[in-house]
């Protein structure tokens, strides 16, 4: 967008651990926005950005005595899919997120850098899931980086 700003997009979710039994779940985040880099920058660059977009989170609960008298009821070779509706049950949230964040990377070349560190608050608006709370979450990143287009 400029020398030292640019526009970032950001997809990111995990996996819910520690669940009760037979649920399982994930959440999905989708942003875009404007990043601040200062120009000064040598091989270690700071950088603070904005994002706005979307947090969808999903459960399925499981039932596995209804499971059981699904498969014994079911006619041979009954593809699995076909069935899977009859003996669980899926609830989500979708809802608009805002992060905000800031980190320091270290320039190994013009295409590649290593995040040292990255710091994320993220608010979003989604209703509870079976009593468990996903509005706000925070976010500590290291790793690669690959920068793609103009360096």
């Amino acid at each position: 967008v400029a020398q030292n700003w640019q526009l970032v997009g950001q997809v990111s979710g995990c996996k819910m651990l520690g669940l009760r039994d037979n649920l399982s779940g994930d959440t999905l985040t989708y942003m875009v926005g404007p990043r601040w880099r200062p120009e000064f920058a040598g091989r270690w660059v700071p950088y603070a950005e904005v994002l706005v977009g979307g947090m969808k989170v999903t459960q399925e609960e499981l039932f596995p005595p209804q499971k059981l008298l699904v498969d014994a009821a079911a006619a041979p070779n009954t593809d699995a899919w076909v069935l899977h509706d009859q003996y669980t049950r899926s609830s989500e949230t979708n809802a608009l997120a805002l992060a905000a964040s800031g980190g320091v990377d270290i320039k190994l070349n013009r295409a590649l850098a290593y995040r040292v560190g990255g710091f994320q608050f993220t608010h979003a608006w989604v209703r509870s899931l079976n009593g468990m709370d996903w509005q706000d979450n925070v976010q500590f990143t290291t790793g690669i980086i690959l920068r793609i287009g103009t360096w």
